[in-house]
C-alpha cells in the first residue's frame, strides 16, 4: 500500500456507537425487535418483519406482478399442504376445498379490492396448470418429484 494512503483504524466492536440525534430521549421496549427504517421510504425488509403480505397486481389474465415466481410456488405449497384425497384434476377438487386453499395462498399477499375477483381467477388458472403438472409427475411415477403425496394416494391415482 502506498505510504500516502493510511488505512481506516479498526472498529473496535466492544464500544457502542455514539447516540444519533433520533436516540437521544428515546426509549425503546428491548423486548420488542427492532426494524431499521429506510432513509428513502421503502418499506421494511420482509425477511425481517416475517408477517409482511407480498403486494401483487394482476398481470393481464395469467400472472402477477411483480413476482409471478413467488406466487407459483406459494400455490405449489398450499396445493402440497392441502391435498389430502385422490383427487385427479383441478375440478375434481370440491369447491369449497378451492376456496379454502385460495383463503390459505391468500394469506400470503395483498392486492387493491377491485380486484378480487380478476386475483381469484388468476389463481385458479395457475392452481389448474400447477395441479396439472404436479400429477403428471404422481402419474409417471417420478417418485423424487412426488415425495409430498401420501403413497396410498399416489396408489390410487396411477389408476387414472
Amino acid at each position: 500500500m502506498p505510504e500516502w494512503i493510511t488505512p481506516p483504524p479498526p472498529e473496535d466492536l466492544t464500544t457502542p456507537p455514539p447516540p444519533t440525534q433520533q436516540d437521544v430521549g428515546s426509549e425503546q421496549d428491548p423486548s420488542e425487535p427492532t426494524v431499521p427504517e429506510s432513509s428513502h421510504g421503502s418499506q421494511p425488509d420482509p425477511a425481517i418483519q416475517s408477517n409482511a403480505k407480498e403486494k401483487i397486481t394482476p398481470d393481464g389474465m395469467r400472472g402477477f406482478f411483480p413476482k409471478h415466481n413467488n406466487c407459483t410456488k406459494e400455490i405449489t405449497s398450499v396445493i402440497k399442504l392441502m391435498y389430502d384425497e385422490a383427487w385427479p384434476n383441478w375440478k375434481a377438487i370440491p369447491a369449497a376445498t378451492r376456496a379454502r386453499m385460495f383463503d390459505k395462498w391468500a394469506e400470503n399477499f395483498t392486492w387493491e379490492k377491485k380486484h378480487d375477483e380478476l386475483v381469484k381467477a388468476i389463481f385458479n388458472t395457475r392452481a389448474s396448470k400447477r395441479f396439472t403438472g404436479m400429477m403428471e409427475d404422481v402419474r409417471y411415477r417420478k417418485d423424487h418429484l412426488t415425495q409430498w403425496c401420501r403413497p396410498e394416494l399416489k396408489k390410487a391415482l396411477y389408476h387414472y
